[in-house]
């Protein structure tokens, strides 16, 4: 098990250990990514892509049911 020296999180996989740990960092410590469309920034590449949904028409946009 992986465990966050600053919390009580606890991972079996190392990578996601290393995801984490962005929380604990500040904007300034860490790479952004910077959406293309408005002033939206993320310390994770998915979160950015999720983001770019609200820039997209809902016809464009292919839904799942739940």
């Amino acid at each position: 098990m992986f465990q966050c020296e600053m919390c009580q999180y606890k991972t079996k996989y190392k990578s996601s250990i290393k995801s984490h740990l962005l929380v604990h960092k500040d904007d300034s410590e860490v790479p952004m990514f910077q959406c293309e469309m408005c002033d939206y920034k993320a310390k994770r590449r998915n979160c950015i892509r999720t983001h770019l949904l609200v820039h997209k028409d809902s016809s464009e946009v292919e839904m799942f049911p739940m």
